[in-house]
């Protein structure tokens, strides 16, 4: 239980020191809500930008709505939110009663090779606050990190920084 607690006050401090403008984005493999496995790296060539919450997060579900929003009104393809301490159950029931139709939620893809669960994730992330909101440009290189809550109209400059001019 101690080490629950210390891990919970840990993860809600939002410190992070994750991954930076510059590093190659960790690849990984996850599933989205149907099943059809998400692997980064073969997404190369597009702009992505992954959400790290937890649906126990305030200020993730107070910020979730508002991405989702922005991200329809900008097309945004590749939007992924990952959980690295939901259920897969969990995480997809969260979003499905939210509505929250522009943001992929990925979750846990067993018996692949590569990082395929969300906790895994986030530690080749580096992740150690939630919200986190990681921009990822064509080259599958890190453009931006946001931890915390995210404004909308600095989501919208994060995303003039990866998409194609």
């Amino acid at each position: 239980m101690q080490k629950r607690i210390t891990l919970l006050l840990f993860l809600m401090s939002g410190l992070a020191s994750a991954v930076r403008p510059g590093d190659v984005a960790p690849d990984f493999t996850l599933n989205d809500a149907t099943g059809k496995r998400v692997t980064l790296s073969s997404l190369r060539g597009q702009p992505v930008v992954l959400t790290f919450w937890a649906t126990w997060c305030l200020v993730c579900k107070k910020n979730l709505p508002e991405l989702n929003q922005e991200a329809g009104r900008a097309k945004m393809k590749n939007m992924f939110a990952v959980s690295a301490t939901d259920t897969p159950k969990a995480a997809l029931a969260y979003f499905k009663q939210s509505r929250l139709g522009s943001i992929t939620p990925l979750v846990d893809a067993p018996r692949t090779k590569a990082t395929s669960n969300g906790a895994a994730v986030a530690k080749a992330y580096r992740i150690i606050g939630q919200p986190v909101s990681v921009f990822i440009d064509q080259g599958g290189k890190v453009a931006a990190v946001h931890s915390g809550y995210l404004p909308p109209e600095q989501f919208r400059a994060y995303l003039k920084q990866i998409r194609p001019r």
